[in-house]
C-alpha cells in the first residue's frame, strides 16, 4: 500500500522562545487533529516530525496519525533551516524505499522566518526538491519578507481556520 507522507519540520531556535512557540505548538496540534478527520489521510497518511535549532533531528518518524504525539518543545540556539531540510532529503529517501513514493510527499515548515543562511540560498536549495513545502508562519514578529521569499502557499499560526492544514494533503500523484 502506498502512504502520503507527511513532514513537521518545527522550528524551535531561540527566537521562537514565547510566543511564537506557543502558535507553533498549537498550529501541530491544530495540523494533527485536521488531518486525522479526513478518513483517506487518517488511515494512509504517514507524518514524521524533525526538530531544528543549531542542530536538526528527528523527533518521529513516520507513523500512523493516530500513533503520533508532540514531542516536549523548547526554544534555544541558532535557527540553521538548511541541516533540517538536508536530513529531511536524508529522511526521505529512506521512507520512500519503506512507505512508497507514489504521491508526492507534503513538508510543514513551522517557523518565524529568522534563520542563520540568506533565504536566496535556502529558495535554490528547495527548488526541485520532491515535495510540496507549505511554510506555518509562528508569531506575531514573523520575519514576512523571510516567509514570502522562501515559498508559497503561508499558513498564518494566528489566523487559522478549518482547513487551513487539509487543504495542502491532496494526494497529487507524481509525475
Amino acid at each position: 500500500m502506498e502512504h502520503l507522507l507527511i513532514y513537521g519540520l518545527l522550528d524551535c531556535s531561540a527566537s521562537m522562545a514565547g510566543e511564537p512557540l506557543e502558535a507553533m505548538k498549537q498550529g501541530v496540534k491544530a495540523m494533527l487533529a485536521e488531518l486525522k478527520n479526513d478518513a483517506q489521510t487518517r488511515n494512509d497518511a504517514r507524518l514524521s516530525l524533525i526538530i531544528f535549532d543549531s542542530i536538526a533531528r528527528e523527533a518521529s518518524a513516520p507513523s500512523a496519525l493516530k500513533d503520533v504525539t508532540l514531542p516536549y518543545l523548547y526554544a534555544g540556539g541558532v535557527s540553521a533551516l538548511l541541516p533540517a531540510l538536508k536530513l529531511l532529503e536524508e529522511c526521505l529517501k529512506r521512507d520512500e524505499k519503506k512507505w512508497g513514493a507514489q504521491f508526492k510527499p507534503i513538508v510543514f515548515l513551522f517557523t518565524d522566518g529568522s534563520w542563520l543562511e540568506k533565504v536566496e540560498d535556502l529558495r535554490s536549495y528547495c527548488q526541485n526538491q520532491p515535495y510540496e513545502l507549505i511554510l506555518c508562519a509562528a508569531g506575531a514578529k514573523v520575519e514576512q519578507q523571510n516567509i514570502a521569499a522562501l515559498a508559497k502557499p503561508v499558513i498564518m499560526l494566528n489566523n487559522l481556520s478549518i482547513g487551513s492544514f487539509s487543504q495542502y494533503c491532496i494526494w497529487n500523484e507524481r509525475n
